[in-house]
């Protein structure tokens, strides 16, 4: 009997406990508002110097030094002391100080100090292992971000620094930049801090086949001439390809352009443009056929008398691409997959392929004038330059020139997208801009 009361009472303990709620539990306690670590395309390892020189920092050493403190020997970080030199390699050649003068933010910066050619300097260089050393994988924002330096000259301005970087992998491949004039923002560094960005795509992979990319060991910066600057925060940030200018298309599997030079459809109105002069150009792509249009405001009625290759000299078009991505960016000839077409803008219309001189008769153009606004509408069968297809995800070569004609129908200006500083694109297709093609 009292073993039946027993057995009573926990079967109706169970029954209790069964018909109860339970509270819920997550498997892990996330703490709320956690903040994720920022990241490009999940590459963290962002931050290349802010405020301490420790054991990711490394020197050329030379006889000459004075004070020799070799950072990889350091155990732990120290913070930078303007009373104490980290590296000095001769007051002749490299000194590499740590100041709290002056600092973009934090505690700290860096006074670089240089001068190669005052003595029988060596190789003067310094080298950032940052993130611990660890290989890091850069191959998914090669395209994507730049390294940036905050830079302030110690006294009046500077337009170049006569300084190089390069990535280097764990197998000592390296892949180098030039600190060029066009790396320096706003083209010119003061008494106050100035960005020195350096776009990863720009560096000169094409001489660099058999560097690793997901392996990337250290960034270093050589030093040549002479110069003197602070230098803070250096760290990997957003950057949208390089130094070229851009345009992004996509690939659709079929267009119902009509070609009218009216442009009411909705893929003209979602595509993205480019301005440069005044003119304004869109393109889109389906799988057999690439579209432009232009538009601009002239006063004046086209003019081309010209025909076949000589449409330069009028009114006209013209439109240099490669298709094919694999090709070198800063060739200096073309290939026979580059191509070359200019569009004669007056009444004639003829579209002209200088690559194979040839007029493309299966090309379109239309046109529309209102008033001072000029319109055209063209249509490019890919067939017609004996291109296949373009690649999704890739990147090509592209360059657009408007010739305008003078008073006695000869060609007066060209301008130029990209290249609009330097003349020779037609024959030159390390002067143009880039074609992206959306995935």
């Amino acid at each position: 009997m009292k073993t039946s009361s027993v057995l009573l009472t926990l079967l109706l303990s169970v029954f209790v406990v069964s018909c109860g709620s339970f509270k819920q539990q997550a498997l892990f306690n996330v703490p709320a508002n956690q903040e994720m670590p920022e990241s490009i395309e999940n590459f963290y390892s962002l931050d290349i110097f802010s405020d301490n020189i420790n054991g990711e920092h490394w020197f050329t050493e030379s006889s000459q030094s004075e004070i020799s403190i070799p950072f990889m020997n350091r155990k732990s970080s120290k913070k930078l002391d303007k009373k104490e030199t980290w590296l000095k390699q001769s007051k002749q050649c490299l000194s590499i100080i740590g100041t709290e003068e002056v600092a973009y933010s934090g505690k700290g910066s860096m006074l670089w100090e240089w001068d190669k050619k005052a003595g029988d300097c060596p190789w003067l260089g310094m080298g950032f292992g940052w993130d611990g050393w660890q290989g890091k994988d850069m191959s998914q924002i090669i395209d994507k971000a730049a390294i940036q330096f905050k830079v302030r000259a110690v006294k009046g301005t500077l337009k170049s620094l006569p300084l190089a970087a390069c990535l280097e992998d764990y197998s000592g491949s390296q892949v180098w930049i030039g600190f060029s004039p066009k790396c320096i923002e706003g083209g010119i560094i003061t008494e106050e801090w100035s960005n020195v960005i350096l776009p990863i795509s720009e560096f000169e992979w094409e001489n660099a086949p058999n560097l690793d990319p997901y392996n990337i060991k250290q960034l270093i910066v050589q030093f040549e001439a002479e110069g003197k600057i602070y230098v803070d925060e250096i760290k990997v940030i957003p950057y949208d390809g390089g130094f070229n200018k851009r345009l992004k298309i996509s690939i659709e599997e079929s267009l119902a352009i009509k070609i009218d030079g009216k442009s009411n459809e909705d893929q003209w109105g979602n595509a993205q443009g480019i301005e440069f002069d005044s003119y304004r150009i869109k393109s889109i792509m389906d799988s057999e056929n690439i579209y432009f249009l232009l538009n601009f405001l002239s006063n004046e009625p086209m003019k081309n008398p010209f025909s076949e290759g000589g449409i330069f000299n009028g009114d006209a078009f013209e439109i240099a691409f490669s298709s094919n991505p694999n090709l070198q960016r800063k060739r200096k000839h073309y290939f026979s997959s580059d191509q070359h077409i200019g569009i004669n803008l007056s009444e004639n219309s003829q579209v002209w392929d200088w690559q194979n001189k040839t007029v493309l008769k299966e090309a379109s153009v239309a046109s529309e004038i209102k008033g001072s606004l000029h319109q055209f509408e063209i249509k490019i069968p890919l067939s017609s330059l004996n291109i296949n297809s373009f690649e999704k995800g890739r990147t090509y070569g592209l360059e657009f020139a408007i010739d305008r004609s003078s008073e006695n129908q000869t060609r007066k200006d060209q301008f130029r997208w990209n290249s609009y500083e330097q003349n020779g694109f037609n024959e030159n297709p390390a002067l143009w801009g880039e074609l992206v093609i959306k995935k």
